[in-house]
């Protein structure tokens, strides 16, 4: 059983690189992006990793917060 979902896990779509290699993620972020986000299609490569790091930004950036001083009545 466990070899049909390593199986599984290996085999790509059509037309994409396989998801893995000897047992280790060999997925660039291109092939990943079109998995998942196939409307991603006419986009070139650069503009994907521009994508990703813009998202990546917003989910992990830094954000400051003022603190208001806190009344102890």
């Amino acid at each position: 059983m466990q070899n049909r979902k390593k199986q599984q896990a290996t085999q790509a779509s059509p037309g994409t690189a396989p998801l893995s290699t000897n047992g280790r993620e060999n997925i660039d972020l291109a092939t990943t992006s079109l998995l998942y986000f196939p409307f991603l299609r006419g986009i070139k490569e650069e503009a994907v990793r521009s994508l990703h790091a813009c998202m990546v930004d917003q989910k992990y950036g830094k954000r400051e917060y003022i603190y208001l001083p806190y009344e102890d009545n």
